[in-house]
């Protein structure tokens, strides 16, 4: 039927639902990011106290070691190293990393990591037991890279960055280590602030 416009019952009913909502969305996020807030404080007292005693917890350190591991694990995934990885990986998560690795390689695919940019770590979790391999700590990773995905011949299949096909991409992760002796070891990446709470 013709009309002048207007608004229907259903249409109406839409936005009292989403009008209901609303509060309660912007309610969880801002709830979301206090809880993230008091995490990363008490990740910051954590390790203020636990360096007081031990020198592997210096805050400095921790970010050195994300950084490092990082950097070195973006390198060895860019040339299919699974042994090399190995150094750098806590015993509990190897298979899983290794696997993920094995599998781009029995694509005879290379995933190209290059121009690193890393702008800021932050600790966002810690956590000191008794007894030391227990200890954990998650590093926010912010920055950008490029990332593309290469057949073995060395033809780009795809890039993995943004919508214009370019292979710089944003960096936002947490990356958890986990302590074995003196060396902090990677035992998970995540993307999600989840995370952290």
């Amino acid at each position: 039927h013709a009309g002048a416009g207007g608004t229907t019952g259903e249409d109406e009913a839409s936005w009292i639902m989403i009008l209901l909502l609303l509060p309660i969305l912007l309610g969880m996020a801002a709830y979301r990011a206090i809880l993230r807030g008091f995490a990363k404080k008490a990740a910051g007292s954590v390790v203020r106290k636990a360096a007081i005693r031990d020198a592997a917890w210096s805050q400095d350190q921790l970010k050195k070691t994300a950084k490092r591991s990082f950097v070195e694990l973006q390198n060895l995934w860019s040339n299919n190293d699974v042994e090399g990885s190995l150094s750098f990986l806590h015993p509990s998560y190897q298979s899983e990393y290794c696997a993920e690795l094995k599998s781009i390689i029995a694509q005879n695919q290379r995933n190209q990591i290059s121009q690193i940019n890393i702008q800021s770590i932050q600790i966002v979790l810690a956590k000191d037991f008794a007894d030391d391999d227990r200890d954990t700590f998650v590093a926010l990773i912010h920055g950008s890279m490029e990332d593309a995905l290469y057949s073995a011949d060395g033809a780009l299949i795809r890039t993995q960055g943004g919508k214009d096909d370019s292979p710089r991409r944003s960096i936002r992760e947490y990356w958890y280590f986990q302590r074995s002796g003196d060396d902090w070891l990677l035992s998970n990446i995540s993307q999600s602030h989840d995370a952290v709470m």
